[in-house]
Parts: structure tokens; C-alpha cells; sequence
């Protein structure tokens, strides 16, 4: 049997579900400063694809424990709990992608910090937002029981979906969603929310510019979006007779987004970068190279990109199975080229990962390394 609540529509399981409840309440962070007279397609794609994290990447989590770290006692959760986060982590690797998922225990060593603050909601920063956050900050938060119900999961893959860089789906401008803007004010704002006027904008009425969205298409299946009565939406039919039902599954289509930006990645492709020697690519926006770089001197080596292109550069150092950071930079609508100068050890091995935003040359790219 389904309920339909204020918030999400999903199914009865061994926790009762309550006729009322909280939503994702995703935080705002500071967005990207592009200069003024920037070419808005080009602005687009920077911002569409600088939330993305570079594939690859090895994203650490760790759950808060004051046992441990000095941090609030109201930060730890229950075991149960963080088992369901841990599967919410796992059921998206399990869609096959490029990117690792490594639990650890010290916030220090940690992308992602997660926290379960009753009280607090539940919310995690969108994609690499979580770099930008200070050390003794939670990233992420629960801010209810996860173990039990469908909801409780449905939480934690959405959660992980936005540090993954996946906005709410209910905000995509191809919705089409006309609000009622009173009954989506009122809701909100009372109990067990209690948002202000401006997070209601922010996480619902908010329309994502279209030039920011990543996919083409609205997927109301999507574990990115709320479920919604019809009380709160006008038009289109059928979802203002009927409301929208909440998922609790991946949908296809996040799976495609996931597979766009994270394929799984083999390392028998990599391109050896070697000194003098300019390694040429014609790629699209979103597309990545990676390189291996095994250095027969140790020195100072500067590798950088050629051509009038927007990328990202990041250096890793292989360490057994981990690969740790090392150093980057990020051109991107700056005219200039992304260079990284780093002392390199001879007899050990990098890897070198390049994110294509743009170009004015059809995505010609050049890379070397002197």
C-alpha cells in the first residue's frame, strides 16, 4: 500500500511511515565567478561539468564519531544507519563507474564528512561544493533513521546522488512543473520542515537554468525527486490530478547520467606522457584523458595544456591501490592555459588527468610536459 505525503510518496515497510516528514534540504553554495562578458554556452559547460568530479577520483567518506574526533556527540549515528549509507554508496558503484568509494576513519583524510544531526535534515553539498568546505564541517547529514523503510534508503541514495553531482530533478527547467507556489509556501514552512522562504526557493520552486542541466530530459522516476500531492502543482496534467510519486530505486536515466560522466576506466588505455613529447586530442565537452607518467629523472617537470581550450589538470601519485592527490589547476574561462609545476621522483609512477570543458577549436587539445 502507498501513502501520500507533503513531501515523497513511497512504500509501507517495517518503519510506519509518517503522514508528515522532511525533505531534502540542500545547502547553496558559492558559485564558480566567470568574468562578465564570458560566451554563455561557454559559461554553461563550465559550470555544468566544474560540479563533476574528474574521473577517477578516489572519494574518501568518513562518519563523524566524537569517540574519536572531538566532534558533537549529536553528530554520531547508529550503526544501522551508517550501514544504509554505506549501501546507498555501493548501489551507485554498482552501476559500473570510474570513480572509487573508500570509507575511512579520519575527517582529515575525508572528501566527504557525514554527520547525523537529528534536527537538522538531511542534505549534502552538490558535487565538488564538498571541497570547499572547512575540515570540521559535515558535508553531508542525516537528520532522521535511515534503517528500516524505504524512505530511510531512498534518503541515503539521494544524498550520495548530489555529492555525486546530481541536482534535484524536480528543478529541471524540462519539467514544466507550474507551481502552486501558496500551498508549496505554506507546506514547507510548517512542521517538520519549518524552512524559510528562501530554502523553499532554493530546493523546490527554483527552476536549474536551462543552460546548467546537464540532461536534456525531466525524469520524474528519478531518486533525485521529491514526490509531490497534486495540491501542489497547477499544470501540466497528469501530475496536477494525480501528484508524482516518490521513487525509492535509481532510475534509468540517473544511471545514464552516471555512465556520461563516470565511465568505468581502464588503465591499459592510458597514454604514457613522456618529456618533449605533445600528446594531441580532439575531445567534447565532458570528455577526460588520462595519463601515466613514469619519470627516469627526478626534478621539477611542468605539464600543461596548448591551444585556446578551458580544462582541468590533476596529478596524482600511484601508492599501491591509492592514488593520492597531488596537485591541479583549472583554466577554465580564464584565457589562459592550466599548468602544473611538481617535482617528480624518478622510478615511481602519476597520473595525470585532464577534463575537457571547452574550446574554441573544436576540441582540438594539445598536452606536454618539459
Amino acid at each position: 500500500m502507498k501513502k501520500q505525503t507533503s513531501g515523497r510518496t513511497v512504500k509501507s515497510n517495517a518503519t510506519k511511515t509518517p503522514e508528515k516528514r522532511e525533505s531534502c534540504g540542500m545547502p547553496q553554495a558559492v558559485e564558480r565567478v566567470l568574468p562578465g562578458d564570458i560566451d554563455p554556452g561557454r559559461a554553461s559547460l563550465i559550470r555544468i561539468i566544474g560540479k563533476t568530479w574528474v574521473n577517477g577520483t578516489q572519494i574518501h567518506y568518513c562518519f563523524w564519531d566524537s569517540s574519536r574526533d572531538g566532534s558533537p556527540p549529536s553528530w554520531n549515528g547508529a550503526d544501522q544507519d551508517k550501514e544504509v549509507v554505506r549501501n546507498a554508496w555501493q548501489e551507485w558503484k554498482n552501476i559500473g563507474m570510474g570513480l572509487e568509494f573508500i570509507e575511512v576513519d579520519d575527517p582529515s583524510d575525508a572528501e566527504v564528512r557525514i554527520g547525523f544531526q537529528r534536527g537538522a535534515g538531511s542534505w549534502s553539498y552538490l558535487g565538488t561544493d564538498v571541497l570547499n568546505r572547512p575540515m570540521n564541517e559535515r558535508t553531508m547529514n542525516f537528520g532522521w533513521q535511515l534503517s528500516g523503510w524505504d524512505y530511510g534508503k531512498a534518503t541515503a541514495l539521494h544524498e550520495v546522488g548530489h555529492t555525486l553531482a546530481l541536482p534535484h530533478e524536480h528543478q529541471n527547467p524540462k519539467a514544466g512543473i507550474r507551481w502552486n507556489e501558496t500551498n508549496v509556501y505554506d507546506e514547507f514552512s510548517g512542521p517538520p520542515n519549518n524552512w524559510t522562504n528562501d530554502k523553499i526557493f532554493w530546493n523546490i520552486l527554483r527552476k536549474i537554468p536551462e543552460s546548467d542541466v546537464a540532461g536534456s530530459d525531466w525524469d520524474p522516476k528519478s531518486i533525485m525527486h521529491y514526490g509531490f500531492k497534486a495540491k501542489f502543482i497547477d499544470a501540466p496534467a497528469p501530475w496536477s490530478n494525480d501528484g508524482i510519486e516518490e521513487s525509492v530505486v535509481l532510475s534509468d536515466k540517473d544511471k545514464e547520467f552516471i555512465q556520461k560522466f563516470y565511465p568505468p576506466l581502464n588503465e591499459e588505455s592510458y597514454i604514457e606522457l613522456k618529456p618533449f613529447k605533445s600528446e594531441h586530442a580532439t575531445l567534447e565537452a565532458g570528455d577526460q584523458l588520462d595519463f601515466v607518467i613514469k619519470p627516469k629523472r627526478t626534478r621539477k617537470y611542468n605539464i600543461q595544456t596548448l591551444g585556446k581550450v578551458d580544462t582541468l589538470l590533476t596529478l596524482f601519485e600511484k601508492q599501491g591501490s591509492d592514488n593520492a592527490y597531488l596537485d591541479s589547476d583549472d583554466d577554465a574561462g580564464f584565457g589562459r592555459n592550466a599548468r602544473i609545476s611538481y617535482k617528480l621522483f624518478k622510478d615511481r609512477e602519476y597520473i595525470l588527468r585532464l577534463r575537457y570543458y571547452y574550446g574554441s577549436t573544436s576540441g582540438d587539445t594539445i598536452v606536454i610536459m618539459f
